[in-house]
């Protein structure tokens, strides 16, 4: 069993540690959901480089340097569900449909909101613990996944759903 955090150093370098890990596993996911995407927009704003993961991975492999850590290969039981699903809506890959990009498109979002919470509470973390470095890597990051999201909800507004209501 693993041990709970004493302090807010201990509370940073686990989860930074652990989203390291998480990082490279969604990495992959969001490549599989962009992958099994229908509409062109929604592949693009799922790929890993319309997520930008890769950044958020260097950066969080520059935590890891400056708090001296070596990262885990473990995720929370969170995330690791949230990636179960994700292989689950992402598979059937021949049928691409409006339908199913909405359920892509939803299991992305419960993605990215679980991932601004995290980095939204590591960036007060390293803002009250004064790692400004820290601090200034993973608001970049909270910043990138609040733009993912953002961007999301205009492709589910604005083409997802009309394209569905127009099938129906």
């Amino acid at each position: 069993m693993k041990t709970p955090p004493l302090n807010l150093l201990e509370v940073i370098s686990n989860t930074v540690s652990e989203l390291y890990a998480t990082e490279k596993k969604y990495l992959k996911t969001y490549a599989q959901l962009a992958d099994a995407a229908h509409t062109d927009e929604l592949r693009a704003a799922l790929s890993p480089a319309g997520t930008e993961i890769e950044n958020h991975i260097t950066r969080l492999s520059q935590i890891l340097d400056l708090l001296k850590l070596k990262p885990s290969r473990i995720s929370s039981e969170i995330d690791e569900e949230l990636i179960k699903m994700a292989k689950e809506v992402s598979g059937f890959k021949k049928q691409h449909s409006i339908i199913k990009d909405i359920q892509l498109l939803q299991c992305a979002k419960m993605i990215i909101h679980v991932k601004i919470s995290a980095y939204q509470s590591l960036h007060f973390i390293a803002s009250i613990r004064k790692m400004e470095a820290a601090a200034l890597l993973l608001e970049q990051s909270l910043n990138d996944n609040k733009n993912s999201a953002a961007y999301l909800c205009q492709i589910e507004q604005n083409i997802l759903y009309p394209q569905a209501a127009k099938a129906e």
